[in-house]
């Protein structure tokens, strides 16, 4: 995977299964509001948002946590490519896009709009690269790229 901006994360945080369009009412008015539920988790600079430290990254997936063998890194990949296709499934709102601009400019709205849109385009298929996460999300995958054709 990539690193993630806070743009990114808070965008993220408020995508739940069945959601088909972000609105302002499901943001977040402010990204130190995602930076206060994180608290010294993690450390941000240049808007890139990391683990404060590897025993950050060690303590999340320990069995204290995750209540699971720390191998189990499974769940969380197929996790964050399910978040990744339902966001790429939500329906786009032609306000935000403008009407009769360029292609370049309506490409430009739609990343202002969608913060996670190029992190869910191009890296749900880094998390969902082996075949049994693949299965597990296979009606959303369809549903999701359905767009192709």
């Amino acid at each position: 995977a990539r690193p993630v901006t806070l743009d990114e994360v808070a965008e993220y945080a408020i995508v739940e299964e069945g959601l088909v369009l972000v609105t302002s009412e499901h943001c977040f008015a402010d990204y130190q509001d995602v930076l206060q539920l994180c608290g010294n988790l993690v450390s941000v600079q240049d808007n890139i948002l990391s683990l404060a430290h590897k025993s950050v990254k060690d303590f999340l997936l320990s069995t204290e946590v995750a209540g699971r063998p720390a191998n189990d890194y499974e769940d969380y990949e197929v996790e964050i490519g399910r978040t990744c296709l339902t966001y790429l499934a939500f329906s786009g709102d032609a306000n935000c896009i403008g009407l009769g601009t360029t292609s370049t400019e309506r490409l430009d709205g739609l990343r202002k709009s969608y913060p996670f849109l190029k992190y869910a385009a191009t890296m749900w298929p880094h998390h969902l690269r082996c075949r049994s996460r693949q299965i597990v999300l296979q009606d959303l995958m369809r549903s999701s790229l359905n767009l192709l054709g």
